[in-house]
């Protein structure tokens, strides 16, 4: 009995079993039919989708048979994947498809997604196909980029279940879609040709504008953003706005004379043309009036605004996408060419400076309300705040100019200073006392020397040397006058410099003149001289009025450390004058019978030469 019981038990799992086997049979088989079909499809749609966008055949350009294909082979692949999900779902769960059979099912369902996006990409086509770029083109931008997008998309997913796709319905695809954004593009680059165009005429450069306010304008232009055109297109008109306005205007003798607004055939239709003007040979380019050039500048932008404020680019004035390119450009042109050779070297001019400042402010301010420039925009006031460095050091470097001219200058005219010797020592005191040099209340045994301790002897030096300590004391002047430390810190140093510069350049720049001359030879060293003397000078009577100033913004400033070195070069002059002579002396007196036959006249001329020589 129990025997027969485990026979029956037997049987009923292999009954079982065979059912379970039947049923992966079963989806075994439609897999495999489906992925016929699907091959044979694919084959079908590849030769189709050949023939349409690469052969061109009429009865598949003219009719949706492509598309009808596509539409039915996604429909049988996606009934039939959906009948097999259902069934391997209402298997039990221990029943396990082989995992070979379900990589086989998922490539199918890949391929169910693939054609649902070659069905939404036919009929992208379809509509680019009988839509007119010239009426519909910002659709039809919109359009191109979500085909572009699932083009991409579908040519990115996994091409192992079949390579027809890859060799045969990508390439055709894309080459389509590449035709469709030319065509389109083409059109939208001949729109942008007709509304702005630039020639060059007789010498004369002439912007072509063609503006309205229509929406057609606008669709268009919006469709160029949409597909990447409208960027290079107003970066190239920015450009040339650069180029060939803000550059000549700010280049030529007169910009106010050189450009001419005028306006077409029709109300929307205006011109720009400005002239160029031929360089000058041999003749160093004369700075622009910055007044002329800011009002040159705002008329040119004024009519800019006025032509092309109507035109929006996706809600965005064109005028701001050129002031995006252009703004801190033309800030940084203006401050280069106008502002800073304007920037003055002598504190006189700082007024008529500041008015121009202000000028350039309020042109800032109009090309905020023209919408060229915007709070992002590099400011004028940014340049006015650090101005006065430049200045400062303009004006330094405009006084080491004027010492080194100095230094420079020949050694001829000569001027008589210091007291002679008669001048009364009392009459002395009192002059210095004058000055602040007062005397001291306790004084030693030596009293007696000290009118004379800062008295120059009357002697003759060339007026170069006077004017070189005059500039010395001008400049030490100009430090005292200085708001900030910075500055004066650096006008004290020039004043340093200054006697830097005659110590290191005078004796090199006057070498062979002191050497041969005498009498410059002496004068050379009365300059140096000279100089010491109106140093200390400066040491007793000018540096103590300027202490406090110093002090309050930690500066200081001596120079007694020159004295010595000048001291030393005067001496080395007259050593290198004393040293010719002895070189013509000795030349001289080579002759042992100078002092013979001395009732001669001709020989008595010879040693009377040779005499007053020694």
């Amino acid at each position: 009995m129990a025997s027969t019981l485990r026979t029956g038990t037997e049987k009923l799992i292999l009954s079982v079993q065979d059912v379970e086997d039947d049923n992966r049979d079963s989806i075994g088989r439609e897999i495999s039919s489906l992925e016929r079909l699907i091959a044979t499809a694919v084959t079908d749609i590849a030769s189709k989708i050949n023939r349409k966008y690469v052969e061109c055949v009429p009865d598949l350009v003219t009719t949706n048979k492509l598309l009808d294909t596509i539409r039915s082979t996604y429909s049988i692949v996606n009934h039939s994947v959906d009948s097999i999900a259902n069934n391997v779902e209402n298997m039990a769960k221990e029943m396990e498809l082989n995992k070979k059979k379900l990589e086989r099912l998922e490539s199918i369902k890949d391929w169910k997604l693939k054609m649902h996006s070659l069905e939404e990409i036919e009929l992208l086509i379809c509509q680019l196909w009988y839509s007119p770029n010239e009426e519909n083109s910002l659709a039809n931008a919109v359009l191109l980029v979500d085909l572009e997008g699932k083009l991409k998309d579908i040519l990115q997913r996994d091409e192992t279940a079949d390579q027809a796709f890859a060799e045969r319905i990508g390439p055709a695809l894309k080459t389509e879609v590449v035709t469709l954004r030319q065509s389109l593009t083409y059109m939208l680059n001949s729109f942008w040709d007709q509304i702005f165009s630039l020639r060059e005429f007789n010498n004369k450069i002439i912007l072509h504008l063609t503006a309205s306010s229509n929406d057609a304008l606008n669709e268009k232009l919006s469709a160029m953003d949409i597909l990447n055109l409208i960027d290079a297109k107003i970066g190239k008109l920015s450009s040339a706005l650069m180029h060939h306005f803000c550059k000549r205007l700010i280049a030529a003798k007169d910009p106010t004379e050189i450009i001419i607004y005028r306006d077409g055939t029709s109300f929307s239709e205006h011109e720009y043309v400005i002239r160029k003007e031929k360089p000058v040979e041999n003749e160093k380019r004369k700075r622009p009036e910055p007044e002329k050039v800011l009002r040159a500048m705002l008329d040119l932008f004024k009519n800019l605004g006025r032509n092309l404020g109507a035109m929006k680019v996706n809600g965005k004035s064109v005028i701001q996408l050129i002031g995006d390119k252009i703004s801190n450009e033309v800030v940084e042109l203006l401050v280069h060419e106008c502002l800073t050779p304007a920037i003055p070297y002598d504190s006189k001019d700082i007024p008529a400076f500041e008015a121009l400042l202000a000028s350039t402010d309020q042109f800032g301010e109009e090309m905020k309300k023209l919408g060229f420039f915007t709070n992002l925009t590099e400011s004028f006031r940014k340049f006015a705040e650090n101005y006065e460095s430049t200045f400062i050091n303009r004006r330094c470097s405009k006084i080491i100019d004027e010492a080194r001219t100095l230094i420079e200058a020949p050694l001829t005219e000569f001027v008589s200073v210091g007291n002679s010797s008669d001048t009364d020592e009392d009459e002395t005191v009192e002059e210095y006392v004058k000055t602040g040099l007062n005397k001291p209340k306790e004084t030693d045994g030596n009293e007696e020397h000290y009118p004379k301790l800062m008295r120059l002897v009357n002697c003759q030096v060339s007026r170069t040397a006077i004017e070189i300590a005059d500039l010395i004391v001008k400049t030490l002047d100009d430090a005292a006058k200085a708001d900030s430390a910075s500055a004066m810190g650096k006008i004290l140093q020039t004043a340093r410099n200054i006697v830097e510069l005659y110590a290191w350049t005078a004796p090199r720049k006057h070498d062979s003149e002191i050497s041969s001359v005498p009498v410059l030879a002496a004068i050379s060293y009365n300059n140096c001289y000279y100089i010491c003397h109106r140093l200390m000078i400066i040491i007793v009577e000018i540096l103590p009025k300027m202490r406090d100033t110093m002090q309050a913004k930690n500066l200081s400033i001596s120079f007694t450390d020159f004295i010595p070195n000048l001291r030393q070069i005067a001496a080395e002059t007259m050593e290198k004058q004393l040293a010719h002579c002895r070189r013509q002396v000795s030349t001289l007196l080579t002759n042992d019978t100078i002092f013979l036959g001395l009732d001669d006249v001709s020989q008595y001329e010879k040693c009377m030469k040779c005499w007053m020589a020694v």
